[in-house]
């Protein structure tokens, strides 16, 4: 193939442009992640207000929390693994250590060990 062949497909292949579909999907994801985390975040102070009030909620606000920490280890994992930043990596290991703490709860009021 000569030279010219070669730029016409790769110009005919990217018509829309590999950067600008990239930055799409990438705001799209950060769009979707917050929305989800939003639902959980709604969902967790919605679900601990009710029980306060009345003393039960209409499901354990504690699997909700256990998402949201898992979606925010995403996130400080990700941005950790990129920056090598000490603040990420603090992030990392809280929404670690929350997760596990929060997970051990949960299975153990299933479990009937609290």
């Amino acid at each position: 193939m000569k030279k010219e062949e070669i730029l016409a497909r790769s110009k005919k292949e990217n018509i829309h442009g590999d950067e600008r579909h990239k930055a799409i999907e990438k705001s799209a994801n950060q769009t979707a992640f917050l929305a989800i985390e939003s639902v959980y975040a709604a969902l967790i102070v919605i679900l601990f207000i009710q029980k306060l009030i009345t003393g039960k909620a209409f499901a354990d606000y504690q699997v909700f929390l256990l998402a949201f920490l898992i979606g925010y280890i995403g996130r400080f994992a990700t941005k950790y693994s990129y920056t090598k930043e000490k603040e990420w990596l603090f992030g990392l290991v809280c929404g670690i250590i929350g997760s596990i703490a929060c997970l051990i709860n949960i299975v153990g009021k299933g479990m009937g060990w609290f």
